[in-house]
């Protein structure tokens, strides 16, 4: 590298360096006598009254060169450097204020960055809305949530009233994954959203819930599913007459369950309750009959089925008996 190139690097070099130092000589030693000091600061709001409160600003920090004495400047951190803005005596809309500095003695400000910033007030205002409870995650294979039931359900939101007036509701939300068991909790992450379940908040104020938690359960059951099984006549009987037969025609043949069994864990079929018959020898005899329960099984619908007892006359060539007769 030439000497040329070498200056150059050296120059950028000290151009990105923050700290910079004006060394003098009293006396044959040398000291430190002037600091110059890039430092970035939070932005405070004063002023805000009762009725009118900032919930939004441009920015939330100020950045801020400084220049003073070395031990001074060297020493300076947050709460020793201060930067804020004040609205007292502002109207409710959008204002420019002029960002105000605090510093210790002897420390020069040369830049503040940015030197105003946008704020944003709005009168107060409170507001009740419903609380609502979600799930996140599918529980257990073969069960179900049910419906979240919780106290309170309703809560007061109190802020600036651009802000409130976007609320519909205040939102909790409970993780269900894999669980197989009733759940019973308290909620304490309560959002204030809007008609987009999106999260209402400014960026200078928070909304103020007189809702703090939410005591929470949450049903979580075996799944059920309906089943269709067919109606099985072994209970009933016939008493018969002689030279004729009987057919039994049973209505509904099929009878529709709902159950939290597996599918190879169902019966072949359900039987009616043990019933005998005592028909006239030619006239067709309709009774109603009730279905035998099963545990794990619950009806959808009837629980009784109509047996029709049909006389078939026995012929002198004879009948042989067909599917049914008894």
């Amino acid at each position: 590298m030439n000497q040329t190139n070498g200056i150059k690097v050296l120059a950028v070099v000290i151009s990105v360096i923050l700290w910079a130092y004006v060394r003098v000589t009293v006396g044959g030693v040398t000291r430190n006598s002037v600091t110059q000091l890039e430092l970035r600061v939070p932005l405070e709001t004063k002023g805000a009254g009762t009725s009118l409160i900032p919930y939004e600003k441009s920015t939330d920090t100020i950045k801020l060169i400084l220049r003073g004495d070395s031990e001074v400047v060297t020493e300076l951190r947050e709460g020793l450097v201060r930067a804020y803005i004040d609205v007292e005596n502002m109207s409710a809309g959008s204002a420019w204020p002029e960002v105000q500095v605090l510093v210790p003695a002897n420390v020069e400000i040369l830049d503040v960055d940015p030197a105003s910033v946008n704020v944003r007030l709005s009168p107060r205002m409170v507001k009740e809305v419903p609380i609502k409870i979600d799930t996140a995650g599918l529980p257990k294979t073969g069960f179900k949530v049910g419906t979240p039931v919780f106290e309170p359900v309703k809560a007061k939101i109190e802020g600036p009233e651009e802000l409130v007036s976007q609320v519909t509701l205040v939102s909790g939300l409970v993780p269900v994954e894999g669980l197989g068991n009733t759940l019973a909790l308290t909620v304490n992450d309560l959002k204030p959203v809007n008609d987009n379940g999106t999260a209402v908040m400014g960026t200078d104020t928070a909304l103020r819930l007189d809702v703090r938690e939410v005591r929470v359960t949450i049903p979580i059951e075996q799944q059920q599913t309906l089943e269709t099984l067919p109606v099985l006549v072994d209970n009933v009987s016939v008493k018969k007459q002689r030279g004729y037969t009987y057919r039994l025609e049973v209505s509904p043949q099929y009878v529709q369950v709902a159950t939290t069994r597996e599918q190879s864990d169902l019966p072949s079929g359900l039987q009616v309750k043990a019933v005998t018959l005592d028909p006239v020898k030619d006239q067709v005899q309709q009774v109603e009959v009730d279905l035998m329960a099963v545990e794990g099984l619950s009806f959808v619908g009837t629980s009784k089925i109509s047996i029709r007892v049909i006389p078939q006359k026995i012929t002198n060539r004879g009948a042989s008996n067909t599917s049914g007769d008894t």
